[in-house]
């Protein structure tokens, strides 16, 4: 609602009036906001544990997305590249 979650990626466009009034759609009303007229751009995003993003697709073109074959081999990567765990220490005597 309100595309909280696109504005704080940065990746939330404001719509100029004169194409929300050309194509007769009302943001506003759609983003659940009075005075939103914003689209989120195209985006995937690879979120480590860490919270730090690890992969990103971000195009301006809504028809453009991330293709579920690259995601998949962002994640195979990340897994790949993770260093094993670090053994226990030996229990002292």
């Amino acid at each position: 609602m309100n595309n909280k979650v696109a504005t704080s990626f940065g990746i939330a466009c404001e719509i100029h009036k004169v194409v929300t009034e050309k194509i007769q759609l009302d943001f506003a009303d759609y983003n659940g906001s009075k005075n939103s007229a914003k689209l989120p751009l195209a985006a995937a995003y690879i979120i480590n544990t860490d919270g730090k993003i690890a992969w990103s697709y971000v195009k301006s073109d809504y028809r453009e997305r991330a293709e579920p074959d690259d995601i998949l081999a962002a994640l195979r990567a990340m897994k790949t590249a993770t260093p094993a765990a670090t053994p226990a220490a030996p229990a002292k005597p």
